[in-house]
């Protein structure tokens, strides 16, 4: 199989950066390399998200125009809202519905993407009808307290050999510095909040982790 490029997942979160310049930093982030961008947010209504997910997407799709690329852009949980906004996928978490249900509604090339706290959880769940998992923490988290140990790498080179039909993203304190040690464990990528949105300037920071994951040929990929 060819060498694919990592996938750079960028989840956004409003406690770093709001309004306006939170899209600013998701433009900037995308032009530096960033694929995916996840819009999470638990407290908006309907209405909020979905404007709130347009400002993004418009913005991400002028980050990806800027460097003649493309980006996708998923909802977290609210799959009606994804639908509206013809947004690329979902991501759903635990207190989302069943993706079977979800992917009953979604149009028919619509991604979805799980998360996974430990290999048990990837083990035990690797027969839904989803698209690639985000295990998480890998790292103690940049982005809020930790909550639970670590898994680390050794915990994601199981989840890949347990699961290697899935895209298995690497989540939870990434950064430049320790990218690539995912990437070389067998994830297919990896999924970043507060390295980007609190770094002075997050294209420079997302052409940094691009840096640091592309070119590195995992050891347990097929």
């Amino acid at each position: 199989m060819a060498h694919q490029r990592p996938i750079l997942l960028l989840v956004t979160d409003r406690t770093f950066v709001e309004g306006t310049a939170l899209y600013q930093n998701v433009k900037k982030a995308v032009a530096g390399g960033v694929d995916w961008v996840q819009i999470r947010e638990k407290e908006f209504t309907g209405l909020e998200l979905t404007n709130h997910a347009r400002s993004i997407q418009d913005a991400a799709r002028e980050g990806a125009s800027q460097r003649q690329g493309s980006v996708k852009i998923f909802i977290n949980r609210f799959v009606d809202v994804a639908i509206v906004i013809g947004a690329d996928g979902v991501h759903l978490g635990f207190d989302a519905m069943p993706s079977a249900a979800a992917r009953e509604l979604l149009p028919r090339n619509s991604l979805i993407t799980s998360a996974r706290h430990d290999v048990d959880e990837v083990i035990r769940r690797k027969d839904e009808p989803i698209d690639a998992v985000q295990l998480a923490p890998i790292f103690n988290p940049i982005s809020k307290r930790p909550e639970r140990i670590p898994a680390g790498i050794e915990s994601l080179k199981k989840a890949v050999r347990a699961a290697p039909f899935l895209k298995i993203l690497a989540q939870g304190g990434i950064t430049p510095e320790n990218a690539a040690h995912c990437i070389k464990a067998g994830a297919h990528g990896v999924a970043v909040t507060g390295s980007l949105l609190q770094a002075k300037c997050s294209k420079k920071r997302a052409e940094e982790l691009r840096s640091a994951i592309d070119g590195v040929r995992s050891n347990y990929a097929p």
